[in-house]
């Protein structure tokens, strides 16, 4: 998915879980994963997250096992409508799970028209002790 689903969807969760500081941990198989956490931090820059990233060799098929299995260790997941980050989400049971459930294309360019999220209200609720 683009950056314009994850920046939405990281907003969302600043909602969902209001207040409270953030660890966002960016799952990618681009070669330059720091752009891309540096990218973020700049429009997330007044709020209480931390980004992070693989910072070492980075590449479609490098790291993959250690990340399938690293995705399952979160609360929460924003991830695209890969088999890969489907399977990790079959594995555990996360707090918060968001991906695009519809899309189009416009030359090329994927533009989601809807997306499907998943939370443990009862969790969500006794973890910030009020209602969501």
């Amino acid at each position: 998915p683009p950056d314009k689903f994850f920046i939405s969807e990281i907003k969302y969760l600043l909602k969902v879980f209001p207040g409270k500081k953030l660890y966002v941990y960016i799952f990618t198989d681009d070669s330059e994963p720091d752009k891309l956490k540096k990218k973020y931090e700049k429009v997330f820059w007044n709020t209480p997250i931390i980004f992070d990233c693989r910072n070492e060799k980075n590449t479609h098929n490098f790291n993959v096992l250690e990340d399938f299995f690293a995705l399952t260790q979160f609360d929460c997941s924003i991830h695209g409508d890969s088999n890969f980050s489907i399977c990790a989400a079959k594995l555990c049971e996360y707090l918060y799970e968001s991906q695009p459930s519809a899309f189009h294309c416009v030359v090329k360019f994927p533009i989601i028209d809807q997306v499907t999220r998943k939370m443990k209200k009862e969790k969500i609720q006794k973890l910030l002790g009020a209602s969501v």
